[in-house]
């Protein structure tokens, strides 16, 4: 029996954890049933890191965004070119299942996975609210194109209801790699920290992440407790989210904050980071769907301290692997980091839980075995269609 085939489609090549999730599920793949290819719209980081799995890249204008705003003729040209490169890309490669990394990827390249009758899969990474007519036209499409709809949690299910296509998949980790006690002595070195406790937090640097929230908290607490430093590792990604590195930088030397708030920029080296902190804090505005940092923060043993929204729930038990915060409210999170700064005992009993729960619920084992065993459930079906 041949390799299995599957296409995978990106809208995006920018890193962020939609993008870390999908190269996890591309190299936990064994080669040797395998052959994976990538579609996405231009080089960019997520396609190198694609080609050192040994992934085929090809790229085609998804979803031509600018062309249809600039001249609506050329936009329709653009995307039934596009259409036409993906169908002959399926077809020269005999692709077997289609699977798209986000929804809008899903109602673009499921139209043609249906028109040929492959099966595509729609992964919902992100979580969609509210009532406006796009977002309600893009659920109903995407239901339409997609033979199975993954969520990464019952949080990201909700907008589509009771479905059968929908499947819930929590995303996993690859405990091995995030584990606690990495060494960080050069990470300390480079941001000058000796004997100070570290707050840290992982996220790009926009509102609806928290990073604001988190600000505010840190100047709370640095009222009662001073030796304490607290990192922002992350970055913008788009030229337009600028604007909110710089009003977060700002904010900071408003608030005397600038020897104590240190903003790291993009960094690789993440489980020494999590190493680093005392306590990680997650506190988005906005609904996560699983927040793939706060379980790397758990295998690496890190007591956690998030928002109570979206899918954070699924993955944190309130008092025992973590507490819980109602979102946007920096007196409330400053509270949590204040109670778990004065005790050393409590942080190092919800980091041996959070490992613990990391290990058994969230394992990268447990993770592409689920969606293998999905791939086969629609190989099947497909051959007694």
């Amino acid at each position: 029996m041949g390799k299995t085939r599957i296409l995978y489609v990106s809208h995006v090549t920018e890193m962020s954890g939609a993008e870390f999730c999908l190269l996890h599920t591309m190299a936990g793949l064994e080669r040797e049933r395998y052959r994976l290819f990538l579609v996405c719209p231009r080089e960019g980081p997520l396609v190198e890191e694609a080609r050192s799995l040994g992934v085929q890249v090809a790229f085609l204008p998804i979803l031509p965004r600018m062309e249809f705003l600039r001249n609506p003729f050329v936009g329709c040209f653009s995307l039934v070119r596009s259409w036409i490169g993906l169908a002959n890309l399926i077809r020269r490669e005999g692709i077997q299942i289609m699977h798209a990394n986000a929804l809008m990827p899903s109602i673009y390249a499921g139209l043609v996975a249906k028109a040929l009758g492959i099966p595509a899969i729609l992964h919902l990474r992100d979580t969609y609210r509210g009532s406006r007519f796009k977002v309600r036209l893009q659920l109903f499409l995407s239901r339409v194109v997609s033979h199975r709809i993954i969520a990464a949690s019952q949080a990201a299910s909700e907008p589509f209801g009771a479905d059968r296509k929908m499947v819930v998949i929590h995303d996993g980790v690859d405990t091995s790699i995030f584990s606690p006690d990495r060494d960080t002595r050069s990470l300390k070195e480079e941001f000058a920290i000796s004997h100070e406790t570290v707050v840290g937090m992982v996220a790009k640097l926009v509102p609806q992440k928290g990073v604001g929230v988190f600000i505010e908290a840190a100047a709370q607490v640095a009222t009662r407790i001073c030796e304490v430093k607290y990192l922002i590792v992350g970055d913008v990604i788009f030229e337009e989210e600028k604007k909110y590195k710089r009003a977060f930088q700002k904010r900071v030397r408003e608030l005397a904050l600038e020897d104590k708030v240190i903003f790291t920029g993009f960094r690789r080296e993440m489980p020494q980071f999590y190493s680093l902190f005392d306590i990680f804090v997650h506190p988005p505005i906005y609904p996560d769907a699983l927040p793939g940092v706060v379980y790397e923060a758990m295998a690496c043993g890190r007591p956690v301290i998030a928002s109570r929204i979206g899918g954070i729930p699924e993955i944190v038990s309130h008092g025992e692997t973590g507490v819980l915060v109602e979102p946007g409210n920096p007196t409330a999170l400053a509270a949590a980091i204040i109670s778990l700064l004065e005790g050393e005992g409590k942080r190092t009993q919800l980091g041996q839980k959070a490992r613990e729960a990391a290990k058994v619920r969230f394992s990268m084992e447990r993770y592409v075995g689920e969606i293998e065993g999905l791939y086969r459930e629609l190989l099947e079906e497909e051959q007694r269609s």
